[in-house]
């Protein structure tokens, strides 16, 4: 049901200045949530298929979820629905089950340093307007995902080996 659609960095600033908010499609927000899920200390990963794109993250006790995956012989993987508002986590649409697809994880790879711009910096300026719930909703779900990877931390240091 969604357009595909394709935007650069500069586009997408762009347009955050002027509507004060940006969207994108499946792809999107699954390669965000996956950053997301990796930065809180999770192994994660994006699964493609011809017509979605999703987040799968490494939770190998989770059981409340329809099916878990498998990537690279190592079973455990839960998929993580980035574009319903409503699917909980493990919820899988039916046509991605059983049914091979193509996942990459998310790993440590390199960062090259980028040259600072010769360009004169361009002000930003507040014009009022705005909802200020948005920043906390985004904030408040680092937060919980950072809290998670520290208890999950915590309950393996407990289990005796």
């Amino acid at each position: 049901p969604y357009e595909e659609f394709a935007q650069n960095a500069d586009e997408l600033a762009t347009i955050i200045g002027q509507n004060g908010v940006g969207y994108g499609d499946c792809e999107d927000s699954a390669v965000l949530l996956a950053v997301m899920y990796k930065g809180a200390g999770y192994r994660s990963a994006i699964m493609v298929s011809s017509g979605h794109t999703a987040a799968l993250v490494y939770l190998p006790d989770y059981n409340k979820a329809t099916a878990i995956f498998e990537l690279e012989g190592k079973s455990g993987w839960v998929w993580a629905e980035a574009t319903g508002k409503n699917n909980s986590l493990g919820w899988v649409p039916k046509e991605f089950i059983n049914v091979k697809l193509a996942a990459y994880e998310i790993s440590a790879e390199a960062i090259t340093p980028v040259k600072p711009s010769t360009a004169p910096p361009t002000a930003i300026a507040q014009t009022g307007g705005g909802a200020s719930v948005q920043p906390f909703s985004f904030i408040s779900i680092i937060g919980l995902l950072w809290f998670m990877s520290l208890f999950r931390r915590r309950k393996r240091a407990r289990k005796p080996k």
